[in-house]
């Protein structure tokens, strides 16, 4: 339920769906980690990374399927990169079997 000062869903929506093909939400998600990182007294671009993944609950069918044999696991896996001080930087989901050997990102 949205307050009553908001546009109505469609307007909304629509809003929402041309910003995700014009990738403008990765573009304020990199400019936001930028200013975070500044405001902590760190350079803008980070200096390390780390790549982590996890499995993710979903709830209905996906497309992406497969078994991870050694966590025996059927549930997608999220791979995500941070920077030093935690900051979301870039975000794949995976099926199960898939490994992050290679250049995944």
């Amino acid at each position: 339920m949205l307050p009553k000062n908001f546009p109505t869903y469609f307007t909304l929506h629509s809003c929402y769906r041309s910003f995700r093909i014009k990738r403008i939400w990765e573009k304020v998600l990199i400019t936001l980690v930028k200013i975070i990182r500044i405001k902590a007294g760190e350079s803008k671009n980070p200096s390390d990374r780390r790549i982590d993944s996890h499995s993710v609950k979903i709830t209905g069918p996906c497309e992406q399927s497969g078994i991870d044999g050694g966590k025996k696991i059927k549930d997608p896996k999220c791979h995500s990169v941070v920077d030093t001080q935690g900051n979301f930087v870039h975000g794949t989901v995976y099926d199960a079997n898939h490994s992050r050997g290679g250049n995944v990102f």
